[in-house]
């Protein structure tokens, strides 16, 4: 193999790594250009002068004429007989044969050598184009690289982010508007509304260049499990070119009703525009393309234009949400959940169950890639760029206007394996932070000031996201050391077990959002070192405190593989990763863990002559055990259906969405949850009462 040949293929193998595997610009940023420019050398290394016709006689004979009188010798003849051949000219001027061309014999294998991995042709015509092919390669490797931090983003747009039963926040994007500020105007949607032009006005926003452009506006006093949708408008009132169409959202159930609930929402890590790499369509995001045709399967109900949405006032619609409130709080006063009530539960019994669209989508980390493919560095304005170009994707686009989105950060928010150690001076903690909270953490959800982290409801159901990275230490390196590190920090842990003793007995299912993976069975890269498997201590301690809380679920991602994994025999943890990113396909997830414990339960057992008997059984299981697992895919998601609507049988139904088809179904059947419900009537309802009339604005002239 010559030396152009192994150059072209190894460069050619590179490139297609970087640009469709793994884009690790570590090595790439000097492996593809040394081959590259290696293949280059041995193009012209190997172009010879055109050869001099040098003639190699196979025989020469001499003939020696001599004249018979004078025995001298007259003429001298020479004679060649044989073949003659060609020869190429050497660097020290002798003559060698002229090199083969490799060949195989066959002419379609030999043209697709040539063409797709660069091989020597006698064809002049291929082996210009195996040059005009690796440059093209070389460019695209680079556009893929640079384009990014050259190139300009500046996206118009709207989304909502928290929400719950009585309030939402709408987070907007607008440059270039000349007054500087804008309202948020919105109407609730009713089928019995008749006025399309009237809309309240909401929050006036001021858009300015110190937050890039952004604000945060939040909407109160709203009534729980209704719909909405709201509009960008001047402040005279007069709507803004962009939303062209309203933007809907629809509130979260009152979480002090017992009636249960039944919802449904996505979950997903990981995402890099662009990858793997498409130069027809630089900004795309394959994975949440997916996510958007898989929303659209579920046939949503489609928003009302301006002409036909309706004003929220209406004394019919009133009243209904009066009366549910009502009953809600009869409900939770009485411990007596509507389900419950006969002629209630006798619908419920007959109804067939059909499929719902997700409320909700949780981003759990790596929503942007700060230094992959290139290392953007600690500058504000750079990380903000990588928030810009996500926003401005239309496959981005296509699910952030139609579902709320709440979010968290990872290590590539920041850079691989960030430990922030506490320090909001450790770079690029401040710029990276900042750049988050303007476009994901200000939409979230209202906690401690300055923090991260933070928990909300729906209906009867809780979530807590916590933070890995700010807080987070690094493990020392010597095994005899006596610090004990740790992910969460004092403060933060110290909220979650305060949550988790508010919700243990007040919610049905909790979950507990991990960035990165609770499980210690993850091997292979930083399988040990970036996730909790490096701060076992620690999560040993908390799992001793989740496995007395009923229907806790650990969400976690950053793996990019999907694993469903079981701890201490009870607490599922569903890690799933990337919604749009590369895969590793390398099966690092182990089985089962060596460390086992000793679970007993209640069995029962049958003498000779059929009589029951209940014993107490002691087996040892793994501590942790993978229940499924697939590792391949470059697009993943799951999908979490919870349903507490029959408390005796609150069910989840986990579904694991890859390449935008089903690869894994699992069905939870968890435990009766007995509320902690307040036993007087008379505080629960007037809670209640005190809510409906501050909505319909008469709560100053009652209390």
């Amino acid at each position: 193999m010559s030396f152009m040949t192994l150059f072209s293929v190894l460069f050619r193998l590179s490139t297609y790594f970087y640009l469709r595997v793994i884009p690790i610009h570590r090595w790439a940023r000097f492996i593809i250009p040394g081959f590259y420019f290696g293949y280059l050398i041995a193009v012209f290394w190997d172009v010879a002068p055109e050869p001099t016709v040098v003639v190699i006689p196979e025989k020469v004979e001499v003939i020696d004429i001599i004249d018979s009188e004078t025995n001298k010798l007259v003429e001298e003849d020479v004679v060649v007989t044989g073949t003659a051949v060609v020869a190429e000219p050497t660097l020290n001027g002798y003559a060698r044969p002229p090199q083969a061309i490799p060949s195989s014999g066959n002419s379609t294998i030999d043209f697709l050598g040539s063409l797709l991995l660069g091989f020597p042709s006698k064809s002049r015509l291929l082996n210009m184009a195996g040059v005009v092919i690796n440059t093209l390669l070389l460019l695209s490797a680079a556009d893929f690289a640079y384009t990014p931090l050259i190139k300009s983003y500046n996206p118009t747009f709207t989304r909502v982010g928290a929400i719950d039963d009585s309030s939402v926040k709408i987070l907007v994007r607008y440059p270039d508007l000349q007054e500087g500020q804008l309202r948020i105007v919105w109407q609730r949607v009713h089928a019995l509304n008749t006025h399309a032009d009237i809309w309240k006005d909401g929050p006036v926003l001021d858009i300015e260049e110190e937050k890039d452009w952004t604000a945060i506006g939040k909407i109160s006093n709203l009534w729980p499990s209704a719909e909405y949708v709201y509009r960008l408008a001047n402040l005279n009132s007069t709507f803004l070119p962009y939303p062209e169409k309203p933007v809907s959202f629809k509130t979260f159930p009152d979480p002090r009703s017992s009636s249960g609930t039944r919802f449904k929402f996505i979950v997903g890590s990981c995402m890099l525009p662009n990858f793997p790499y498409n130069p027809a369509f630089p900004e795309r995001i394959k994975g949440l393309d997916i996510i958007s045709d898989w929303i659209d399967s579920f046939n949503p109900k489609p928003v009302n234009s301006p002409s036909t949405t309706t004003a929220p006032a209406s004394p019919v619609e009133e009243a209904e949400s009066i009366i549910a409130e009502a009953s809600a709080a009869i409900a939770s006063a009485t411990n007596t959940p509507i389900s419950e009530l006969p002629i209630v539960k006798s619908i419920l019994d007959d109804a067939k169950p059909r499929e719902i669209g997700p409320e909700f989508m949780l981003m759990i980390g790596d929503n942007i890639y700060a230094d992959v493919p290139y290392s953007t560095g600690g500058d504000l304005e750079a990380f903000r760029k990588l928030y810009r170009r996500t926003f401005s994707s239309s496959s981005f686009r296509k699910v952030y206007e139609r579902l709320p989105i709440f979010g968290i950060y990872d290590d590539h928010e920041f850079k691989n394996n960030f430990a922030g150690e506490n320090d909001e001076n450790k770079p690029p903690f401040a710029n990276a932070s900042s750049a988050f909270g303007t476009y994901y953490g200000d939409a979230n959800f209202d906690g401690i000031s300055d923090v991260n982290y933070y928990d909300f409801r729906y209906g009867d159901n809780a979530f807590f996201v916590l933070d890995t990275r700010r807080y987070r230490s690094v493990p020392a390196s010597d095994p005899e050391s006596m610090d004990l590190p740790t992910m969460l920090g004092e403060r933060q842990l110290h909220a979650l077990h305060t949550w988790l003793a508010r919700v243990n007995t007040t919610t049905t299912f909790k979950f507990i959002i991990s960035s990165v993976p609770m499980t210690s069975l993850w091997h292979g890269y930083d399988g040990q070192s970036d996730s909790w498997a490096a701060y076992r201590i620690e999560r040993d301690s908390l799992l001793d405190v989740l496995q007395y809380v009923p229907n806790v679920f650990v969400l976690s991602g950053d793996r990019h593989e999907f694993a469903f994994v079981e701890h201490r025999g009870k607490i599922p943890e569903i890690s799933v990763s990337p919604i749009s990113m590369f895969a590793l396909n390398s099966m690092t997830l182990h089985s089962k863990s060596i460390r086992t414990i000793e679970k007993t339960y209640l069995d029962t057992i049958y003498d000779v002559n059929g009589a029951s008997l209940e014993v107490t059984v002691t087996e040892s299981i793994p501590e942790e055990r993978a229940i499924h697992y697939i590792p391949s895919g470059n697009y993943k998601f799951a999908s979490l259906e919870v349903d507490t609507r029959n408390w005796k049988r609150p069910t989840l139904k986990l579904e694991a969405i890859i390449g935008g088809k089903t690869a894994y179904r699992f069905e939870f059947i968890g435990q009766p949850v007995a509320h902690s419900y307040t036993s007087s009537l008379a505080l629960s309802f007037g809670g209640a009462l005190k809510g409906v009339l501050n909505k319909i604005g008469l709560m100053r002239s009652v209390f």
